[in-house]
């Protein structure tokens, strides 16, 4: 159980922007062969501190409950959150089902309580108390989800904000987030998401924006997907998802890509990959996005997986989706600027600065 001590003082909420406000990110737990992100940050409701998965491609706060008796929240470790008497249940008594990490779900009921995210102070965030959620978040070791959903989409259940969409409300910070990933000297992964803007040292060169395609997602045109000297894929669609780690995308679409990378596909420990001869990476070509006139490289050093012995594609094929979900090894590279406020997306080639 995580509590965080706050002292008995009158918190007052300032209508003026502040300077950009960071969270930590950190992996939390490595975890081989998965295709959903691995970075967590913490905040506070009410007393506690939560460990969550900042997600971009859902819409609520959702923490388990007490009562919460699903695999998941059985983990050790696993932090509920309990009821105090500053917490606020309803006024809706329905049970919901959210989508989190994009492919899993949680189950609960609307509550709110007040609301720390680094220097950031909400007096009233609402969320899902869920009385189950998916095993993703126990496989992540994390308590949570934190959806960062395009604000004002009308997506969310309970018509509740997302956390950074609150701060916005309440003037706290402009309407902009970016995620930057870094290595520290030792190796380990690192990253911080800095609401209310850009630091500049996180980044080098300029920005390519591009516009968002629709009032209530992320989505932003993809020009096409090289492979080597062959444009496999064009005129497709895709956002930045933080939930994921590898490129998720359309099955027929994601078959060619792995075609022309010239992997095979194979089933691991009853998990489907497209296998690499790993003394042959050597030759496996880089891939190109292309973006807003702009080509965004990464090479086969970077987006092949490799665990142990085992090398295989970060493009992992999925039935339901029509858009391209691109992960952490796109963001370890370039810095994605979400920017609500003038309905675009940006890229700028990430530093290794922290």
């Amino acid at each position: 159980m995580k509590f965080t001590l706050r002292a008995a003082i009158v918190v007052a909420v300032f209508c003026a922007v502040s300077a950009n406000v960071t969270v930590p990110l950190k992996r939390k737990r490595i975890v081989n062969e998965y295709i959903n992100t691995q970075y967590v940050g913490e905040i506070a409701v009410g007393q506690q501190t939560f460990e969550v998965v900042f997600d971009t491609s859902s819409y609520n706060l959702v923490l388990p409950c007490e009562s919460c008796l699903s695999p998941a929240c059985q983990c050790p470790g696993t932090a509920k959150y309990q009821k105090t008497s500053n917490t606020k249940c309803g006024p809706s008594n329905e049970v919901v089902s959210v989508p989190i990490l994009d492919t899993g779900c949680a189950k609960g009921t609307q509550a709110s309580d007040c609301l720390n995210i680094s220097s950031l102070y909400a007096p009233e965030q609402g969320f899902v108390l869920a009385t189950d959620i998916s095993i993703e978040i126990c496989i992540l070791g994390a308590d949570g989800v934190a959806g960062l959903g395009r604000p004002g989409s009308g997506k969310a259940a309970f018509n509740q904000p997302t956390v950074f969409e609150t701060f916005v409300n309440l003037h706290e910070i402009e309407c902009v987030f970016t995620i930057h990933h870094a290595r520290l000297p030792n190796g380990d992964h690192y990253g911080v998401i800095t609401f209310g803007g850009v630091i500049e040292s996180y980044y080098t060169g300029e920005f390519t924006c591009v516009p968002l395609v629709d009032d209530s997602t992320w989505n932003f045109k993809l020009d096409f997907l090289r492979v080597g000297n062959d444009d496999v894929i064009t005129d497709a669609i895709a956002f930045i998802d933080s939930s994921k780690n590898v490129v998720v995308g359309p099955t027929l679409e994601i078959n060619k890509i792995n075609e022309a990378l010239g992997c095979t596909n194979t089933v691991i420990s009853d998990i489907n990959i497209c296998q690499f001869d790993c003394s042959q990476l050597g030759l496996v070509p880089d891939v190109i996005f292309g973006i807003g006139e702009k080509n965004f490289n990464i090479s086969a050093e970077y987006h092949v997986q490799q665990n142990g012995d085992v090398c295989y594609s970060g493009f992992s094929p999925c039935n339901e989706t029509n858009v391209y979900h691109i992960g952490d090894f796109f963001i370890d590279h370039y810095l994605p600027k979400f920017d609500s406020g003038n309905k675009r997306m940006g890229f700028a080639i990430s530093t290794e600065n922290l």
